[in-house]
């Protein structure tokens, strides 16, 4: 059930060590064609390349972030903040889409099965 646990785990007076974290993510497009995972700088996030290309320039997903937040909406200055680390490795760089999500998380940080 991930993120939506905890409500349920409520409901029915379980404890549920689950907390949503909103992460931001952001595709962008780019002249320099890397294949490995780049750490931007101050560790903020990473830039991971995607497989294919588009007009020849190859796709990135920037991810980076760990909001405790109920909010879902992108939060701007962090979309910012990560397209502006990756032009540090990928200079020319255009972005296609950006937007914010909520994974699940736990207090232990162990991987939630």
């Amino acid at each position: 059930m991930g993120n939506e646990s905890r409500p349920l785990c409520n409901t029915i007076q379980v404890p549920c060590p689950i907390y949503p974290v909103k992460g931001h993510l952001v595709t962008i497009s780019s002249s320099v064609d890397c294949i490995y995972n780049i750490t931007l700088p101050n560790g903020i996030g990473y830039a991971a390349p995607m497989d294919h290309k588009v007009n020849g320039r190859r796709l990135y997903r920037l991810s980076g972030f760990v909001d405790f937040t109920p909010n879902k909406e992108p939060d701007q200055h962090r979309i910012d903040a990560l397209v502006n680390a990756a032009k540090v490795h990928l200079g020319d760089m255009e972005v296609i889409d950006a937007s914010a999500c909520h994974r699940p998380f736990s207090a232990d940080d162990r991987p939630i099965i």
